[in-house]
């Protein structure tokens, strides 16, 4: 797994860092995409097939924001084709999150997943709006090699008792 330049990680000012958010699903930490003018893409070589979950907070700075995923390295900008895209919300700032302040204005926290069709090795979040949307908790499944090792056991087993179903 490789994650673009753009993409930062922050840690909760209430634990000595200087990120503006707490409540997060896993503790002290979120990333963000830092600019505009730059993928904030997370790369998986060997792709996955199961689907794709995170949290998320979002601030004021307009609606439209999505999480897309792709089936090629780099996503759109590395020429995949798109699998599935997340539409995100607003999720902080009042009077959406009455426990957003001044010091940590990201504390409403939501939960987007998304299941698609066909193999993604690439995940773009949003950066339409720099440093405005942090995630945590970004879960992808990838199968282990046994799995595919079974899956080739049980489809030759079945092919066998085909063919003896044929022969007689």
């Amino acid at each position: 797994m490789q994650f673009s330049s753009n993409l930062f990680a922050s840690i909760d000012s209430n634990v000595g860092g200087s990120g503006n958010f707490e409540n997060e699903p896993s503790p002290s930490t979120a990333i963000f995409a830092m600019s505009e003018n730059s993928p904030a893409v997370m790369d998986v070589a060997a792709g996955f097939s199961t689907g794709l979950s995170f949290y998320y907070a979002s601030g004021e700075k307009g609606p439209g924001h999505s999480v897309r995923v792709y089936d090629a390295i780099g996503g759109a900008a590395g020429g995949g084709k798109l699998l599935a895209t997340i539409p995100l919300e607003v999720t902080s700032g009042a009077p959406l999150c009455p426990q957003s302040d001044a010091l940590n204005f990201y504390a409403c926290w939501k939960r987007a997943s998304a299941t698609f069709s066909g193999i993604a090795k690439s995940v773009d979040f949003d950066q339409t709006y720099a440093q405005t949307i942090l995630y945590d908790n970004v879960a992808i499944a990838v199968p282990e090699p046994s799995t595919y090792a079974l899956l080739l056991a049980g489809l030759a087993g079945l092919g066998g008792i085909a063919k003896r179903r044929m022969r007689g």
